[in-house]
């Protein structure tokens, strides 16, 4: 996605393209928009995202009040190569991420993908965050020759609803201080727990690798101060946020009934005994 001056945010950053095979087939499932996290959610029926031929190897989004929307291919950069004082090579790790979206209030709604080859970066590095707006993310499904993801998102007060694609193998870690952790459904069907409390959750999903497996897993790392954390399963879970006080006035003023409006279900799994 190339940012025209119209639509770009207060911040950002050149973004250099590069030219990799296209995803598979499975990552342009029909889907309808994703909205406000404040809204229904539903991933799998929104329209087909922008076919990718150009990726980018450096994306920084910084905004203030603007929202930050879009779909992005995350093509990671390998880690810096340099001679040594004995004149060999070694690569020491990269400084920062791949891609970073910022916004202090506006909301982030994203789908995400990493495109070039896992053989030749394994991870691509994603950072999200938002002091007060909401935060939703469509994860897309990747071959196992894309890099896995390595993601972490932050927010101090804003509700975050992470989508994980039936392609992602690994561990998902939900943290918070003060919010509420929240899996969906489907998604609860399919994670292996390993850790769950109050204010911290860590689960394991999809195919793991062996421990002497050099493959790369998967990792989505979610932390919260005060505001909901919600994951569901891409293209099968749907989230609807419950009516705040004032939703909810409205619509009795209006003559509205809630009862019957509203399906919302929520789960978490249970540990392991």
């Amino acid at each position: 996605m190339l940012l025209d001056n119209k639509h770009r945010p207060e911040s950002s950053t050149v973004l250099v393209p590069m030219f990799y095979p296209p995803l598979p087939p499975e990552a342009f499932a029909s889907q309808k928009s994703l909205g406000s996290p404040l809204t229904v959610t539903s991933p799998q029926s929104r329209p087909s995202p922008v076919v990718p031929g150009q990726s980018f190897s450096q994306i920084r989004l910084d905004t203030h009040f603007t929202d930050i929307t879009g779909t992005y291919y995350v093509d990671p950069k390998p880690p810096i190569t340099e001679l040594t004082n004995k004149g060999k090579k070694s690569r020491r790790a990269k400084a920062t991420p791949d891609a970073i979206f910022h916004s202090r209030s506006g909301k982030i709604i994203l789908d995400l993908a990493t495109t070039g080859l896992v053989s030749d970066v394994p991870k691509a590095t994603v950072v999200v965050g938002s002091k007060s707006g909401n935060i939703t993310l469509n994860l897309l499904p990747a071959d196992d020759s894309r890099p896995r993801f390595d993601l972490e998102v932050k927010s101090h007060s804003g509700t975050v609803v992470v989508f994980i694609p039936k392609t992602f193998a690994g561990a998902i870690q939900l943290r918070t201080k003060s919010g509420h952790l929240e899996y969906l459904p489907a998604i609860t069907r399919q994670v292996q727990p390993v850790k769950e409390t109050d204010q911290e959750s860590l689960v394991l999903f999809g195919k793991q690798n062996g421990p002497s497996s050099q493959l790369p897993s998967d990792f989505c790392n979610i932390m919260s101060g005060s505001g909901k954390i919600v994951v569901g399963l891409r293209g099968e879970d749907t989230y609807v946020e419950e009516p705040g006080l004032w939703q909810r006035l409205g619509g009795f003023l209006k003559g509205d009934s809630m009862d019957g409006q509203r399906s919302r279900a929520s789960s978490r799994p249970s540990s392991p005994s």
